[in-house]
């Protein structure tokens, strides 16, 4: 199977997230500093190499910030995986994996 490539740089404040070795971590940033793409690939990268079958969740404040900001991302970085099986769906606001890994977006 050929490399996929997310269309995704990290700003230099969040490359030590990335390469981190831990399950948890905590982002003290600014808002409109990317937390949100930084977040959302971080977990779309853990999805694709951790287990088979594995459950990630994305959680929001609200129900619409978790629709309209995040999901549209997600779609965005995982574009080049739909030939590889990544299938959507929106009423649910879940993104399927060809691993048989699952995102779920959550909002109170």
């Amino acid at each position: 199977m050929a490399a996929i490539v997310i269309p995704y740089q990290p700003r230099a404040q969040f490359v030590s997230i990335h390469a981190r070795k831990h399950r948890w971590a905590i982002i003290v940033a600014h808002s409109r500093s990317g937390t949100t793409v930084a977040t959302i690939n971080d977990m779309i990268r853990r999805a694709l190499l951790g287990p088979q079958g594995a459950r990630y969740a994305y959680i929001a404040p609200h129900y619409v910030q978790a629709k309209d900001i995040a999901l549209s991302y997600f779609k965005e970085f995982t574009a080049p995986l739909i030939e590889h099986g990544v299938s959507y769906n929106d009423s649910e606001l879940r993104i399927n994996l060809h691993n048989q890994s699952i995102i779920r977006l959550y909002g109170a």
